[in-house]
């Protein structure tokens, strides 16, 4: 790609816009699998003994609810995971597609104007 063109795509302001979108999204995301993983770690570390109240279920197998709230954290990754995959596909691709057709045209007039410059 020319120099010229990337550069401009850089500095437009629907790029940024994505970019800004796209991570304050991420960050969110982010944030809240932390949290859910945080306050794991801080219920082993000082409430050892309510991660290990059983937790019966209709087999009458007895699960601790430590190992419930481990599977529910891997869940809850899994389920930011599809939401950020959905979102991009929705809303971060149409405005990555916009943006690289925008100046794809850019690129086309200016390849065209070389080219008319080019010939006697």
């Amino acid at each position: 790609m020319d120099k010229k063109l990337v550069d401009a795509i850089y500095n437009s302001e629907d790029f940024h816009k994505l970019t800004r979108t796209r991570s304050r999204f991420a960050m969110r995301l982010t944030v809240a699998l932390l949290v859910a993983y945080g306050i794991f770690l801080f219920c082993i570390a000082f409430f050892p003994d309510f991660f290990a109240i059983p937790i019966p279920f209709l087999t009458h197998q007895i699960i601790p609810i430590g190992i419930a709230y481990a599977i529910g954290v891997i869940c809850f990754a899994f389920f930011l995971t599809a939401l950020y995959v959905h979102r991009a596909n929705q809303d971060f691709d149409s405005l990555n597609q916009e943006i690289r057709a925008s100046f794809l045209a850019q690129k086309a007039l200016l390849d065209k104007e070389k080219q008319e410059g080019k010939q006697p």
